[in-house]
């Protein structure tokens, strides 16, 4: 590789070229091969300070997230030449300057203490390091020896530039298209499938959730799984017209509640693989009532099967008058892990609605159409054993060992040369002959054409950590040798920016990328096959067995956030259990099996025996175990071990799609006699039992509610309070004024209870982990809790009843409820405090000063609300470098003995007073975004300064669902929460 260049390209010089634009453009990667390499730089202090860098004054890079294949645009802020902190990239289509928990999580991954630092060769059961040319030498020497018909690469989902690359590499080599694998563990292969044998195109199309309003759920998981595009716009189905009470509705069609399904305005329960049947009878149903002219398409439904699955007929009769009452419905399947069938139903479904090429885009569609299958898997594994593979490159940056079937686990021992380019250790790199050290996205070059025509772009947003070339410019350098002149450009980088105009790479480095794609409608038509292939439809009967059925996870996604000690503090978004993944049953079958909550019992799955925790959770169906996917890693390190791999006892596919199937018949449950002695979940009280903690109302009622009348009554609790005593007196100068006043209002109509709000704000506020132990204990530190009340349908009608205890009494709805501090004005916290540690600001915060906190805990005590958290030991001794290079250098580190809580970002409020006051100006209104209001991709949460009556907090205020927390003790809060709609009609059916 050459090392030398005349190139004078230097990081300064780069920076006065490209460093005018809005996002600063990333250098810090350039490899040897395009520029000599510097010699290493201090950071601080400097002695010469390049032109473009002032110490603590943030940059930001756009590039794109690897949290998923979703390819979103982000924001990665840094500060001092280090990574910080990642948003929303507000011009990328997909993000819109929004981002889900885990595009948070990724720099945890960038500055994971057990990554891969230095290339290793394993020779005779021994490692050695070895260097880059050693690497390149090593692998011309295998390829020469080998057939390169027997050489293939393993890759993620490749689009774009980058998937030319891949392309003439494979070129230069010999190597057929047909040996790059492109692996993805959820590859989409049954919509992709449907698509095909209905349409004629292998397509996951994109599903229009913001311009339909009505919405049926077959199992699906966009809010759990899909892009942060859909939660945007879910944010905006689910708004509600406060003068008229209108409403979109959601029904959700499933054994199981997950994230989308907590959502929806009805859960109607089947057993496992009933949605196929749900979704025939709805089609046999629609066809009857108004599109007889598709009676060709009715399905040919057995008799008697719709009582095994406990499908009653008057939920297809209500999904159906929903259905035809709606103007433009939208019926959405899952992602992955069903057969196929279920997939063809749903776009049958769509195609007499009208909906396929009107709210179902299928050109431009998401690009997963070259993924490879389950089965495919399954055959490339099988071509190993055979003695077909020679040498196999996985670049997969992510475990393809942990996702993939047992077979391939097997048989990837028995390749004669294993090569692994990974950033981190896991257990393909453990398999492997060679292991070559590749950089972290974040620190590389590249692109990503999710969708037709939107290209986002990878720029490097900090120097490599440890090694300085990434896995393409390796190769390159190998392709060269193989062939002279294979590529002819110095390095990777190069080739990307050489397919580009001057003009696209200005959109490359400052925007995150080109946008040039329209979701325009595109029609389709059904293949005349479908006829006969309708009536060749299987039913199976339900199983009478216990069953298991895995489920994708939010946060873990396939599990390469795992070794993230925070995404693993992360409460599960349904069972509320952190640390571990668990068994979840119903309370029926928990009774019925003698179990309780933290029982550990063993469950025989396909012969191998597994122990994991109980859960017992009202969103699941009877006599069905329920397990996500995510968890216990063997060599991904050491935050990822605890819980179990269910990928490793999944086996069967579909036999149309190859997709992998979630569900199995039949498994064994028995008691261990062990038991944790406290499930480690943050659920609490999940009934309101008549406490005014949750805030609802329905669409009947709304229209009916007095906006001024609700004001006058919260006035009139709040002089009662004053009577009691001059509240003026605890802690706060009443003499100090302020143009300023910060307050906040949560939408509870619009928060998902996705939780990517904590995790930005523990990234934002320095907040640690605590480790398992300490939260067992009850320990855990979240400035941001998620509140999750049920509700029966009896208590939102009739908001005077008590409701009961039990979940199981009648069907229940969750209501998620963000709970923060609330900055009282008369705050509780404040004369408590023997030392004045917690005070008043003139603007309206409620601040706490660290070095002068003895932690007594009295705040926490009087604090109605609970959002005090106590540093009961030095938690951030127990984050091992590098991870503590995310901390943030505006936010102090607190230590042991010291009480913590939200601030509303207070370091983002003064950056912004000092700006202003440099440019002689007021604050502007959305000048202030706390993380909580900036990452939350359903815009559930708003920020501002309630003074200015034109500012968007104070007009969201003027809403008639407007309520506070705890109102009857007149803390006079800056928060306010505006209520919950619940479609009245729906509850009543």
């Amino acid at each position: 590789m050459n090392t030398k260049s005349n190139v004078d390209l230097s990081r300064r010089n780069f920076f006065k070229i490209f460093g005018k634009g809005s996002v600063a453009v990333g250098t810090i990667a350039l490899i040897e091969s395009c520029v000599k390499k510097p010699e290493p730089e201090k950071l601080l202090p400097y002695l010469d300070i390049p032109d473009a860098i002032i110490p603590g004054v943030p940059y930001y890079y756009a590039t794109t997230c690897s949290g998923c294949p979703a390819s979103c645009g982000i924001l990665v802020k840094t500060e001092d030449a280090i990574a910080r902190k990642i948003e929303g990239n507000p011009d990328h289509p997909l993000s819109a300057g929004k981002t889900c928990a885990r595009a948070q999580a990724i720099l945890h991954q960038l500055y994971s203490p057990d990554r891969i630092k230095e290339h290793l060769l394993r020779e005779d059961g021994n490692s050695r390091p070895i260097s880059t040319d050693e690497v390149i030498q090593t692998i011309v020497d295998k390829i020469k020896q080998s057939d390169p018909k027997k050489i293939f690469l393993i890759t993620n989902n490749i689009t774009g530039k980058t998937e030319s690359f891949y392309i003439e590499f494979a070129d230069s080599i010999g190597i057929p298209h047909e040996n790059i694998i492109r692996w993805e563990t959820f590859s989409f292969s049954g919509i992709r499938k449907a698509c095909e044998i209905l349409f004629g195109i292998s397509s996951v199309p994109i599903f229009r959730i913001d311009q339909a309003d009505f919405i049926l759920s077959l199992s699906a998981d966009f809010l759990d799984v899909g892009p942060v595009l859909y939660s945007r716009w879910f944010g905006k189905f689910i708004s509600v017209d406060e003068n008229t009470g209108r409403k979109n509705r959601f029904i959700h069609v499933s054994p199981r509640l997950n994230l989308t399904g907590q959502n929806a305005q009805k859960w109607i329960k089947v057993k496992p693989g009933g949605e196929l049947l749900f979704a025939s009878l709805l089609l046999n149903k629609l066809i009857d009532e108004k599109f007889q002219d598709y009676s060709y398409l009715k399905v040919n439904v057995p008799a008697g099967l719709q009582d095994k699955y406990g499908i009653s007929p008057n939920d297809v009769e209500l999904v159906a008058k929903l259905i035809l009452s709606s103007k433009s419905p939208l019926v959405i399947p899952p992602s992955c892990g069903f057969e196929t069938n279920i997939y063809i139903i749903t776009f049958l479904l769509n195609y007499i609605l009208g909906s396929c090429g009107e709210r179902i885009t299928f050109d431009p569609s998401f690009s997963y159409d070259k993924l490879a299958s389950y089965s495919d898997i399954v055959s490339f594994a099988n071509k190993i054993k055979s003695k077909q593979v020679d040498i196999v490159f996985v670049l997969n940056k992510f475990d393809i060992v942990y996702t993939a079937p047992n077979i391939l686990r097997s048989a990837l021992k028995e390749v004669p040369f294993l090569v692994s380019f990974s950033y981190h250790q896991n257990e393909t790199s453990d398999l492997a002959h060679l292991v070559v050290a590749d950089l972290h996205p974040l620190e590389s070059w590249g692109d990503s054409e999710i969708v037709k025509g939107l290209v986002s772009f990878y720029q490097p947003v900090i120097r490599p950590l440890y090694q300085e070339y990434q896995a393409e410019d390796i190769l390159m350098a190998v392709a060269n040798k193989v062939k002279e002149n294979a590529f002819q450009y110095q390095s990777f980088k190069d080739y990307v920016f050489s397919q580009y105009s001057d003009e696209e790479r200005v959109s490359y480095l400052e925007k995150g990328g080109l946008f040039r794609f329209d979701l325009k409608r595109s029609q389709v038509s059904l293949k005349p096959s479908v006829v006969d292939l309708l009536k060749n439809i299987e039913f199976y009967e339900p199983t009478q067995n216990i069953g298991l059925s895995a489920y994708p996870s939010y946060h873990l996604y396939d599990g390469r956030l795992g070794n993230s000690p925070w995404i693993q503090e992360f409460f599960d978004v349904s069972n509320r259990v952190a640390w571990t993944n668990v068994f979840e049953i119903s309370k029926k079958t928990a009774q019925k099996l003698g179990l309780k909550n933290g029982d550990i019992v063993q469950v025989d799955i396909n012969g191998k025996r597994v122990e994991l925790p109980v859960c017992v959770y009202y969103g699941v169906v009877d006599d069905v175990v329920f397990v996500s996917v995510g968890r216990g890693h063997k060599k991904y390190g050491r935050f990822s071990a605890n819980g179990y791999n269910i990928f490793e006892s999944l086996e069967s596919y579909d036999k149309d799609s190859g997709e992998l199937l979630y569900f199995i018949s039949n498994v064994s449950v028995s008691k261990t006699g062990k038991r944790l002695k406290r499930l480690t979940t943050n659920e609490g009280v999940p009934r309101l039992l008549g406490r005014d903690a949750a805030f609802f109302s329905t669409t009947q009622s709304l229209p009916e509610q007095d906006y001024h009348k609700k004001i006058k009554e919260y006035e009139e609790v709040l002089k009662k309070r004053f009577q009691k005593g001059d509240w003026e007196k605890y802690g706060r100068d009443s003499g100090k004024k302020s143009q300023y006043k910060w307050g906040m209002n949560v939408d509870l109509d619009k928060c998902i209870g996705c939780q990517a709000c904590v995790i930005a704000c523990q990234i934002e506020n320095n907040i640690p982990f605590v480790g398992e132990r300490e939260v067992v204990w009850g320990r855990e530190i979240n400035w941001i809790r998620i509140e999750r009340y049920w509700v029966s349908s009896s208590e939102i009608l009739n908001k005077s009843e008590h409701g009961g205890h039990s979940l199981d009494d009648e069907e229940m709805f969750p209501v998620f409820v963000p709970m923060m501090c609330q900055q009282c004005d008369h705050a509780p916290c404040e004369y408590v405090c023997p030392v004045y540690a917690t005070a008043h600001t003139s603007d309206g915060l409620n601040y706490q000063t660290y070095n002068r906190c003895v932690g007594t805990r009295f705040c926490a005590n009087n604090c109605p609300y609970k959002v005090r958290y106590f540093n009961w030991h030095d938690y951030y001794k127990n984050i091992p470098e590098p991870l503590n290079m995310a901390f943030n250098p505006d936010v102090t580190v607190r230590s042991k003995g010291v009480m913590e809580k939200c601030t509303f970002c207070v370091q983002r409020i003064r950056s912004a007073y000092h700006n202003a006051k440099l440019e002689k100006r007021d604050v502007k209104d959305g000048e202030v975004v706390p993380a909580c209001a900036q990452v939350c991709p359903t815009e559930a949460i708003t920020f501002g300064n309630i003074k200015d009556e034109n500012s968007q907090v104070s007009q969201g205020r003027k809403s008639k669902r407007i309520d506070w927390a705890l109102k009857e003790l007149a803390t006079d809060p800056a928060v306010v929460y505006l209520e919950k709609v619940f479609d009245g009609d729906i509850l009543k059916e």
